[in-house]
């Protein structure tokens, strides 16, 4: 992942302007001085909240901390996503569309399929096969089959590589290769992930 020079300034000026409004509060009210660490500055100046808000100067942090919310929600903003059509909303009577939205570049950032209707009808990524099914209308008898690689599996199920293989090994799921990859039948992966919601 590229190094994020932005997000790295950000976050330096966020310790020096928390820090420095805490030099502040030390050198007025005489008190310890916090560890110069982010959750430890925070905390501080949460204790002497009230304080500040009554200090000619409050109106200041506000502001700036405000503007640091700002910044840090631009750079979240600016993140890569994939967003496109799915089909109609297969829930009864709903007339909504159905939208994936995609993070590729965001480890653990979990993507979705929601309705643009009713914001209740979401599919989470582990739900996404039988969504298939039934937006297309095809059961599992007639569809074509569908191949997943490992790292479609471990994202849509938030398992290790290792698990992947190890059970893709104890449940004999079917597999293909194309080129040096290999990838497993999507029917077995969801009976074998379902088996393990089922017993936890």
């Amino acid at each position: 992942m590229p190094f994020n020079t932005t997000a790295f300034e950000l976050r330096s000026d966020i310790s020096d302007i928390l820090c420095s409004w805490a030099s502040l509060i030390v050198d007025t009210r005489r008190v310890s001085r916090p560890e110069r660490t982010v959750p430890s500055v925070s905390g501080f100046l949460l204790t002497h909240l009230d304080w500040l808000a009554e200090h000619e100067v409050g109106a200041e942090l506000s502001a700036e901390t405000a503007g640091l919310v700002e910044r840090a929600r631009r750079i979240l903003s600016s993140e890569k996503v994939h967003a496109f059509a799915v089909g109609s909303c297969p829930e009864r009577a709903c007339t909504g569309t159905l939208r994936a939205s995609v993070h590729p570049d965001t480890p653990g950032r979990l993507s979705e399929v929601r309705c643009t209707v009713e914001r209740t009808h979401r599919w989470a990524e582990s739900e996404w096969l039988r969504l298939g099914e039934r937006v297309s209308g095809e059961s599992g008898r007639t569809r074509r089959p569908m191949w997943l690689g490992v790292a479609e599996i471990t994202r849509m199920w938030n398992v290790s590589r290792g698990s992947v293989y190890r059970l893709a090994s104890e449940r004999s799921w079917r597999r293909c290769s194309r080129g040096r990859k290999t990838y497993y039948h999507s029917d077995d992966v969801a009976e074998t992930m379902r088996d393990r919601v089922s017993r936890s």
